[in-house]
């Protein structure tokens, strides 16, 4: 695996690790937010193993359908409805914008280790 793809991917990770622990401590809007930056990452790392530029964007859907044009099996993130917590990107991170709740976070941190999962298999990465 390339070495600036190892990096997006250990990025990844610490963003999800953070997820799961501002989760636990109920801080549900920074969860959600750290769920959506593992999976931009994840799908970046892929992007770029593959030799792809990578958009500045927090657009999961536009970064699903890239790595979907390299490997049609991306179309599960999708189904999955990964590509919805794009939103979490930037609107959980003002007041009064939206307000996650406890069942959203484990919604994202669920999607965003099922993430994980999916992509490590195409770049034959070790599970954690």
């Amino acid at each position: 695996m390339k070495e600036d793809a190892r990096e997006w991917f250990h990025k990844g990770d610490e963003d999800l690790k953070a997820a799961k622990i501002l989760y636990r401590e109920g801080l549900y809007a920074l969860s959600c937010f750290h769920s959506q930056q593992a999976i931009e990452k994840y799908l970046k790392a892929f992007l770029v193993e593959k030799e792809q530029e990578i958009s500045k964007t927090h657009n999961l859907k536009f970064l699903i359908n890239e790595c979907r044009n390299i490997d049609p099996a991306f179309v599960e993130l999708l189904k999955r409805g990964v590509h919805y917590l794009t939103e979490y990107a930037v609107e959980v991170r003002y007041p009064g914008i939206y307000v996650p709740e406890k069942e959203d976070a484990e919604e994202a941190l669920k999607l965003a280790e099922f993430s994980r999962e999916f992509i490590a298999g195409k770049l034959r990465i070790n599970s954690l």
